[in-house]
């Protein structure tokens, strides 16, 4: 790594990517150790064949080790072989070392290619580096925005999609998310997604069925990982969701539909929630000329009409988060407001007018 790339980098996010890197440096080994052991057990052969062998002078441990070393890519540093031993480690090495070393090499090749193409390989790999991550398990087109959603927040994400024609792959790819190309369904699959280290997973395919098998498989590779599992009918949501345990069983049909219900409003719904058993909502409002909003000071505007103010848009400025309750509301400006899901109607009228 250039030093020229960490400057101005806080020194926690430095010392973060030094652990991902030494993470990563860690999984290119695990994915070589096949390799590596077999190397290390033929030179651990020939260092004992030519220490025992019968020249003159017999060489030290030192020496026998630098020859076998050698002897593996066909160079050898001791004089013709002295027994029949010898003389088949001097035919035999140099092919197994060429074996072995093409092997490895093309192993690598092929990683070092998936990397800038954003393959298997190198997904693969990347996900076993992380740490506290969300595993996201179908990239459909909710799945793709909860991916957005996730890297806005700055997590970690992990995705999992079988299908390597969706169009998806690539957008998840271009924000450099590694995509396991693998069904979810199987366990290996999840362990590979590193779900026995993710925070979370949230399993939102197309399939009730597989939800619920790739949960159940979650909670038993981590038994404390949080689990937000895709439904399609409220009331078995809320029912499965209590059986098995699940953190969030959620209806993507029952979160639409109160934006949808609330479009006949003139208002920007953000977001729905339910508490108490009434709706709520945060909702953005522009404030007309003429209307009850315009001229308005907050903490009026708050008792009056029932509402939360979380902040206020200036028309001729950014937003102001939290405003004093002496801040007056000017025509053309917005309202960021929570309020009660009955009241949304008669606030939007009296920013209207």
């Amino acid at each position: 790594m250039r030093v020229a790339a960490t400057v101005g980098v806080p020194p926690s996010a430095r010392r973060r990517r030094l652990h991902l890197w030494a993470l990563y440096a860690r999984a290119i080994l695990r994915e070589f150790r096949g390799s590596l052991a077999l190397l290390g057990g033929l030179i651990v052969i020939g260092t004992a064949v030519i220490a025992l062998s019968s020249w003159q002078p017999q060489p030290g441990l030192r020496h026998s080790f630098a020859a076998a070393f050698e002897l593996l890519s066909g160079e050898p540093l001791l004089g013709p072989p002295p027994n029949a031993a010898v003389t088949v480690l001097y035919v035999a090495f140099p092919i197994a070392g060429l074996a072995v070393g093409a092997e490895a090499l093309v192993r690598l090749s092929l990683l070092l290619f998936s990397k800038r193409h954003g393959q298997k390989e190198w997904a693969k790999i990347m996900a076993s580096t992380l740490r506290d991550h969300v595993v996201l398990c179908g990239l459909g087109h909710l799945g793709v925005r909860v991916l957005e959603k996730l890297l806005e927040l700055g997590v970690d994400v992990v995705v999992i999609e079988r299908d390597a024609n969706n169009g998806f792959v690539e957008t998840a790819r271009a924000r450099k998310v590694p995509v396991l190309e693998l069904d979810a369904k199987n366990e290996t699959a999840l362990a590979e997604a590193g779900v026995p280290h993710a925070r979370a997973i949230i399993v939102c395919t197309n399939d009730v069925m597989t939800n619920l098998e790739v949960a159940v498989d979650a909670r038993k590779l981590n038994p404390k990982i949080r689990l937000v599992t895709r439904m399609f009918d409220p009331a078995v949501a809320a029912k499965l969701g209590d059986a098995l345990a699940l953190d969030v069983a959620f209806s993507s049909s029952a979160l639409a539909a109160p934006t949808v219900a609330t479009a006949i409003f003139d208002a920007n719904v953000l977001s729905s929630f339910e508490l108490d058993g009434r709706m709520h909502l945060v909702a953005r409002v522009e404030a007309s000329k003429g209307g009850a909003l315009a001229g308005k000071a907050i903490a009026g505007l708050q008792s009056e009409l029932e509402v939360a103010v979380l902040a206020l848009e200036r028309a001729a400025g950014g937003p102001s988060f939290r405003p004093s309750p002496d801040e007056k509301v000017q025509a053309g400006d917005a309202v960021v407001v929570h309020v009660r899901a009955d009241k949304l109607g008669r606030f939007t009228s009296a920013a209207r007018g």
